[in-house]
């Protein structure tokens, strides 16, 4: 296999080459950068691992700050050096492989590690192990070809440039880019939705979670339990008989439409059954089917404590209109389309802003008031509401006494059965007993 590195390395140190009798000058200016970019590269590494250690123990922040400027410094001149790589083979491309892969991978925000690893100290050690690596690694390398530790201009020689060796280059990334920028997309996708939900959805390596909460304040206790509108019919099941107990109340989620506001009800079910899996039952659907297997006392109460969609502005009903003709989209192809069209629409950030209001302030108020009033009569109230909104509640819960704890997670959905699903091509137009629990009426938004 050939080495990156086109030109090779003149195994005596000299400056002339003996093919031809030429002069080949050596590049002090290469050595000079390449040498200069290697020890700023270590010395980001172990500036981090400083501040790191210092945080941990003493709590000390003041090593932050130049951290972060030598951070950008070094990004920038791996960015230098990539250029130069680029364009003259020179410069060993060998020697500067692992940091470049390295910062490219950390500025894109080192996927899948946020998925995987929760903790931000422990993702913080895991990049400093991995800077420091690459550079010892470097280093080594340097070490190995020239018997010292940086690079000696007199053996940078060749030609200024060569047309193979920058396009191998840029073909190399060209194969190695998009990928890391899927990756990287999709873990940040995935980031952002545990902020927003406050942690009541977490994405890990194999599946998704969703989380529960209880908040108790005196004997009454709520317990929040993060939703999603779709999932293993299993995994739904399990939660909703995990609802049992005496003076229990569970309020559900799901907007009515008593007038017929929305031509198109608003349903999942033709992305369940592309992706293999189920839509959201209703909770008393599933604990009606072991009724009489439940002691007396036992059994919750169910009751709806969403709006009606004569709450929800003209703009919001619009919104949920596009909403349900992508989600009712029959390809892929055809429910992009109808995302662009929306977006091209000069009152599309209008919609929004208004649905926005609807949707989660409006039905958060809405759930608030339910919730006081349950805690009149019950001991247990259980809310089993999107994730989204639980924010907004927990929030509001804790202002008004309660006191919060873990109550545990379980699996919503694992990502092997949504892959065995698009691998089988199951398409969206086949809709029907496949996308088990699927609610007549239109699921809340």
């Amino acid at each position: 296999m050939r080495n990156l590195d086109d030109e090779p390395v003149d195994p005596v140190g000299s400056s002339t080459s003996g093919a031809k009798g030429e002069r080949r000058v050596g590049s002090p200016g290469l050595a000079a950068i390449g040498n200069a970019v290697l020890a700023l590269y270590a010395t980001d590494g172990l500036l981090s691992l400083a501040d790191h250690l210092l945080q941990g123990t003493t709590g000390a922040t003041f090593l932050a700050r130049p951290r972060n400027l030598v951070a950008v410094v070094t990004l920038l001149a791996m960015g230098l050096v990539w250029i130069i790589l680029a364009v003259t083979p020179r410069l060993p491309k060998r020697f500067f492989v692992a940091p470049l892969a390295f910062s490219a991978w950390w500025a894109l925000g080192g996927p899948p590690l946020p998925v995987v690893l929760k903790s931000p100290r422990g993702l913080d050690a895991l990049g400093i192990a991995a800077e420091l690596a690459s550079g010892a690694l470097a280093f080594l390398l340097v070490r190995s070809a020239y018997g010292r530790y940086r690079l000696d201009p007199a053996r940078l020689v060749g030609p200024a440039f060569r047309f193979r060796s920058s396009a191998g280059f840029l073909l190399f990334h060209l194969l190695l880019v998009p990928p890391l920028i899927a990756a990287s997309v999709v873990s940040g996708a995935a980031s952002q939705i545990e902020q927003m939900t406050a942690g009541f959805v977490t994405f890990h390596g194999r599946e998704i979670r969703i989380h529960e909460r209880r908040y108790r304040r005196g004997d009454r206790e709520v317990r929040l339990v993060g939703m999603m509108h779709l999932g293993e019919a299993d995994s739904y099941r399990e939660l909703f008989r995990s609802f049992r107990g005496p003076s229990t109340v569970v309020l559900e989620e799901g907007v009515s439409d008593q007038d017929g506001l929305l031509r198109q009800p608003l349903s999942y079910a033709a992305a369940a059954t592309a992706l293999g899996l189920s839509t959201q039952p209703e909770v008393e659907g599933v604990l009606d089917e072991d009724e009489n297997e439940v002691e007396d006392g036992q059994m919750p109460d169910v009751r709806n404590a969403d709006v009606d969609l004569r709450a929800f502005h003209p703009e919001t009903i619009a919104f949920l209109e596009f909403a349900a003709a992508v989600w009712s989209a029959q390809a892929p192809g055809e429910a992009i389309a109808r995302l662009r069209t929306f977006a091209g629409r000069g009152d599309a950030e209008a919609l929004l802003s208004t649905a926005g209001d609807d949707i989660l302030t409006l039905r958060n108020r809405r759930l608030l008031d339910a919730i006081g009033e349950a805690l009149d009569s019950y001991r247990c109230v259980i809310v089993p509401w999107g994730a989204l909104h639980l924010a907004g509640i927990e929030a509001a819960l804790k202002e008004q006494g309660f006191v919060g704890e873990e109550a545990g997670s379980r699996t919503l959905l694992r990502y092997a059965t949504v892959v065995q699903a698009l691998r089988n091509r199951l398409p969206w137009g086949e809709v029907g007993a496949e996308s088990r629990g699927d609610k007549e009426s239109a699921p809340a938004p």
